[in-house]
């Protein structure tokens, strides 16, 4: 997985997914605190209601002892316990990240590559080693220059495998020189969310000092996430702003997470009908958004046409929330997000051209180009994504605008022009 070094330099790695992953550490006087999560709890949602959740890591397959080769034999489930971190700021403005690091959907993804000696998703909190103290971007408190310098923040880890948007078990199995080999994932990233969201909300904290997290009575929220955080930036939207007064500035801000992915991909783990999609996206769905009320009539839309799911979230939280502000970003030549379109394909179908990637992307942006609230930014490059850089949040940027910059018009009050920006085509060898 990324490393800081790697973050920092733009680097991308096979289905990296962005995964940058931070451990709690001081900041100028203001630590992070990490905020155990029990294993099965009762969350009480927005609309009242009350939902039974399993807040887990998925359980995947790590090496017995690292110094073996990777084999059946040589495998345990890693560590399960979730948990998220708050740094205090203004208590008035929230910055709600959240983290990448992969994906599974299948036995090769979900159990395949521990064989190989390489998982494809980042597995654990503990396993996200990195240095706060050091990292660029939205999450740094020291640099003025951040927008969200002194804004309070919670960042939720990643380590489930379904991008934020799980809400069951699986089993994969494997099939073997050695024979079968059999796994359970626990696909539970939108019980991570809830569990977070109603533990921010009853204030538990590790010492027992309450937390200065309130969306109620925050006057600017923000939720974010890169990479496989930013597809669950889009379902995590929906249950804060929920949350939130009617005066609250909202902002969504989505980091390399176009949704360019195949039919075959959708059908599999976000939607087919069926009921059995692997991460059970459509039982996370929440119901208080007017569009997601029938989750089947909503996921439909896309069946068929997977290049309409992302267009169709924008939309349906657009429509829920005309007053917010709602962002896609991305390099128009994303390594990491290409290659893993390129896995979701058929073997038969690889490789694949770059140009096909983008072609998914521009069609993408221009049908969510109608929702009116929405805007994109597209800047030149094949490194992924933007928010925890400081090359990539305060560089050159898209058409000479840095990302810093463009986001600062989105989320200040006032009437400052906030317009779509697109780099165009990339140069293709």
């Amino acid at each position: 997985m990324f490393q800081l070094k790697k973050a920092l330099n733009g680097g991308v790695l096979l289905l990296g997914f962005g995964a940058v992953c931070f451990a709690p550490a001081a900041i100028a006087g203001k630590p992070w605190q990490r905020i155990d999560v029990p294993d099965s709890m009762t969350v009480l949602l927005a609309d009242g209601s009350e939902r039974e959740v399993s807040p887990s890591c998925s359980g995947g397959p790590t090496l017995i002892n690292p110094e073996m080769p990777p084999s059946p034999d040589n495998l345990k489930p890693a560590d399960t316990n979730f948990a998220f971190f708050v740094q205090q700021g203004n208590p008035n403005r929230i910055l709600f990240f959240m983290d990448g690091g992969g994906a599974c959907w299948n036995a090769e993804t979900c159990i395949g590559s521990p064989l190989i000696g390489e998982s494809t998703y980042v597995q654990t909190v503990d396993g996200m080693i990195g240095d706060l103290a050091n990292i660029g971007g939205v999450l740094d408190s020291d640099n003025p220059g951040n927008p969200f310098a002194n804004y309070t923040k919670v960042f939720v880890p990643y380590c489930t495998g379904d991008i934020h948007f799980g809400t069951r078990d699986a089993e994969y199995e494997l099939t073997t020189d050695e024979g079968s080999l059999s796994w359970t994932i626990h696909h539970r990233g939108v019980d991570n969310l809830l569990a977070t969201i109603h533990m921010l909300n009853t204030s538990v904290s590790r010492n027992g000092k309450r937390l200065a997290v309130d969306f109620a009575s925050a006057k600017d929220v923000t939720v974010t996430g890169l990479s496989a955080g930013g597809y669950g930036a889009t379902l995590a939207f929906g249950y804060i702003a929920e949350e939130t007064s009617p005066r609250t500035r909202l902002n969504l801000i989505s980091d390399s997470a176009m949704g360019v992915q195949t039919d075959d991909f959708y059908g599999q783990v976000i939607y087919d009908g069926s009921g059995d999609e692997r991460w059970g996206f459509a039982d996370g769905l929440p119901s208080w958004v007017p569009a997601f009320s029938d989750p089947d009539v909503f996921l439909g839309g896309a069946t068929g046409n997977a290049l309409a799911f992302k267009p169709l979230m924008f939309q349906a939280l657009g429509d829920y929330r005309p007053e917010a502000r709602l962002a896609s970003v991305s390099p128009n030549l994303d390594g990491v997000q290409i290659q893993f379109y390129a896995a979701s394909l058929p073997s038969a179908q690889q490789p694949i051209s770059p140009s096909e990637w983008y072609a998914g992307l521009q069609y993408i942006v221009q049908q969510t180009a109608s929702v009116p609230n929405y805007r994109f930014f597209i800047e030149e490059g094949s490194f992924h994504t933007f928010l925890a850089s400081d090359e990539h949040l305060y560089g050159v940027g898209a058409l000479g605008v840095s990302l810093r910059d463009w986001i600062n018009a989105m989320i200040k009050p006032g009437n400052r022009a906030w317009d779509s920006l697109d780099a165009g085509e990339p140069a293709l060898q």
